[in-house]
């Protein structure tokens, strides 16, 4: 949560404590926030800091570890109906095992198991459940961990087509000025979250419309650190050989300065960079109009 509270911080926002129920009791005064930028962020923000819920055996965890952090609740399973997902049929099997009030099965174990062969307690009609022992802690802990990685590799496969999609629009599509906000911040680099996208992009001065001659690094905190990127005429021209060709008629001290902190906005061109493979998506930050003047001046 250290990125969430850092943003908390800088905005004027208070993130109470680090439980579930704090962080909902932000996300719940944010209708206050007026800011819809800063809002999207910390949403965003917010989802990112919960950790993926994983399936496991309650036969190889300690009770007090069985909880749901975003839920804020100590005992939890879910399930829906079986034809998508296999943890859903070791749940359904588990509870009917359970509410029968069935025995546990050979290899022992935490877990409810089944009678070998035979029909449920009180006549219910085990549809194939009955036909060999329900699996042991040992055996759904196993399980699990396998359901857990597919889940895993479902999430990274959808996350990759949703990034392919994004990357042959803009391919065809570049944005040529998208607003972002500054949400952390390097020596010599910042990281941006554009809503427009829902993208984090990582930028630094190689990445500016019109390079400046040299840049302060930040040497604060994350929350009052600053970076600036200086244009300055004469050092400009010196150093592109204009100088002398135009007679060096910039005043001393013609210069402008951009300053980039947390939650700085920034403008962008949004566009992939299909040079190499994979294919990458970049982004161009417009340097200040006056910038652009000194250069043409």
């Amino acid at each position: 949560l250290q990125d969430l509270e850092r943003l908390c911080a800088a905005t004027g926002l208070r993130l109470a404590g680090r439980s579930s129920l704090h962080v909902q009791g932000l996300l719940e005064s944010l209708p206050a926030c007026h800011d819809a930028m800063v809002k999207s962020l910390l949403q965003q923000q917010a989802a990112k800091s919960m950790q993926l819920a994983e399936y496991f055996s309650t036969g190889t965890l300690e009770e007090h570890m069985w909880g749901h952090y975003a839920l804020a609740m100590s005992h939890y399973t879910h399930f829906t109906s079986p034809i998508r997902r296999y943890a859903d049929i070791v749940v359904h099997r588990l509870l009917q095992a359970a509410i029968a009030g069935v025995g546990v099965g050979e290899g022992g174990g935490a877990d409810a198991g089944v009678r070998a062969g035979g029909e449920a307690p009180g006549g219910a009609a085990g549809g194939g459940l009955w036909e060999e022992p329900l699996w042991d802690s040992v055996r759904v802990a196993r399980q699990a961990e396998l359901c857990n990685a597919m889940k895993l590799q479902a999430k990274a496969a959808q996350e990759a087509s949703t990034t392919l999609f994004l990357q042959v629009y803009l391919a065809k599509n570049p944005i040529e000025c998208a607003e972002a906000v500054v949400t952390s911040l390097g020596a010599f680099s910042f990281t941006v979250y554009l809503p427009s996208l829902a993208l984090d992009l990582k930028l630094n001065d190689s990445m500016l419309t019109v390079k400046p001659t040299w840049t302060t690094p930040n040497r604060a905190n994350a929350v009052g650190g600053c970076i600036s990127f200086e244009w300055d005429a004469a050092k400009m021209r010196a150093r592109e050989g204009q100088g002398r060709a135009r007679g060096d008629k910039t005043r001393k001290g013609e210069k402008v300065v951009m300053q980039v902190k947390m939650l700085t906005r920034v403008k962008l061109r949004v566009f992939v960079d299909t040079s190499s493979l994979p294919w990458k998506i970049s982004a161009q930050i417009h340097a200040p109009p006056a910038a652009h003047a000194l250069v043409g001046a």
